[in-house]
């Protein structure tokens, strides 16, 4: 089974880059994001605009995950692909989605199970409110 999260409602994930910014002067502004319906939020940036990054590790404290990030893309029907089964462990994030530090909703995937047992997102349900 392949499990999709969105990072806007998966509290306390900690992307890691080499080039990610926790700088708190880039504000999005109101307004829904595309996965919303909305229109694409602004930035007011006072620093000179990073170059896009992709990350490299995901981290939630809350459910003990800490995994690889590996990208991708949609398939020829359309379809987000999915991490291998053959690497359970593995989380997978949509490369044409926003990198971090970008505004918008970013989208990970990954598997609960496989046929060889549990898989980096079993747990992902006990996860509950603000997790730091």
């Amino acid at each position: 089974m392949t499990l999709c999260v969105f990072s806007s409602l998966v509290t306390g994930i900690v992307w890691s880059s080499s080039d990610s910014s926790d700088d708190p002067s880039v504000t999005a502004a109101h307004g829904g994001d595309a996965a919303g319906g909305g229109d694409l939020p602004t930035k007011r940036v006072s620093h000179a605009v990073l170059a896009r990054t992709r990350p490299l590790q995901i981290t939630v404290p809350g459910i003990f995950i800490q995994a690889p990030v590996i990208a991708l893309g949609l398939d020829k029907k359309g379809h987000l692909g999915a991490p291998p089964l053959s690497k359970p462990r593995v989380v997978g994030w949509y490369q044409n989605g926003p990198s971090p530090g970008d505004a918008g909703t970013a989208l990970i995937v990954g598997h609960r199970d496989t046929e060889t047992g549990p898989a980096i997102f079993l747990n992902l349900n006990a996860l509950h409110g603000v997790t730091r």
